[in-house]
């Protein structure tokens, strides 16, 4: 079992994240890379197809699952997404700010 951060404790209790599919996304799940050193790892759907097919059991409610792990191997946060793209994201703000006035 991984080292978790306070905060990922926290946050997998109330997205309702058991350990064990934070396990599957951490073998399963594709590396995503993010800034500062971190890497979140996604368990999507093409992810799950492929472990069952090795014979490896995904329930449903770990599709989507992602943890995002600091460079020493600690798991910062545990979030539910469907949107991988989403991870990747440089910065808090993933869209550029709009113009005062409106004006794009």
């Amino acid at each position: 079992m991984p080292n978790f951060s306070p905060h990922a404790w926290r946050r997998s209790a109330q997205r309702s994240v058991p350990v064990e599919h934070i396990e599957l996304a951490l073998a399963w799940g594709r590396p995503i890379r993010q800034p500062g050193g971190r890497v979140a790892c996604h368990l999507g759907d093409r992810e799950a197809s492929d472990a069952r097919h090795t014979g490896v059991p995904i329930p449903e409610r770990a599709i989507g699952v992602a943890v995002v792990l600091a460079d020493d191997g600690t798991v910062v946060t545990v979030v539910r997404s469907d949107d991988r793209h989403r991870l990747t994201t440089r910065g808090r703000r993933s869209r550029p700010r709009r113009r005062a006035g409106g004006a794009r």
